[in-house]
């Protein structure tokens, strides 16, 4: 189930309505304990926190935060040794640029530069 819909379902029992019909359930019902709500606000937070997540990563590099393999530095290496840009190495690596300069500072191919200094890795 996409959370989208399972948000949307879980909003309408925590308001204390049928997702379905939208008729609000009766005094007897378990969606009109208190304490059910509850429950239901929180599985509502959570999803709505989940969505957010997932909508914020759906725009990150698909390989951001995995870790680096040495195939995969072997390969930056080669790309880096042959002049090619940071940011068609980042495309090719499905990582940011920050990751690729940051890797290529830890394998020695770059030097870090002083805060502020103005000038690119």
């Amino acid at each position: 189930m996409e959370l989208e819909k399972a948000l949307s379902i879980v909003t309408a029992l925590s308001d204390g309505k049928d997702p379905k019909t939208g008729e609000t359930y009766p005094p007897e019902s378990p969606y009109q304990d208190p304490e059910i709500v509850r429950a239901m606000f929180v599985a509502k937070d959570t999803l709505a926190f989940r969505l957010r997540r997932n909508k914020q990563q759906g725009d990150r590099p698909a390989n951001m935060g995995k870790p680096w393999s040495r195939e995969e530095e072997a390969h930056l290496i080669q790309q880096f040794d042959a002049d090619t840009s940071i940011r068609d190495i980042s495309v090719a690596h499905k990582r940011t640029e920050v990751a690729i300069r940051a890797r290529l500072e830890k394998l020695g191919k770059l030097t870090k530069q002083p805060v502020g200094s103005g000038e690119p890795f």
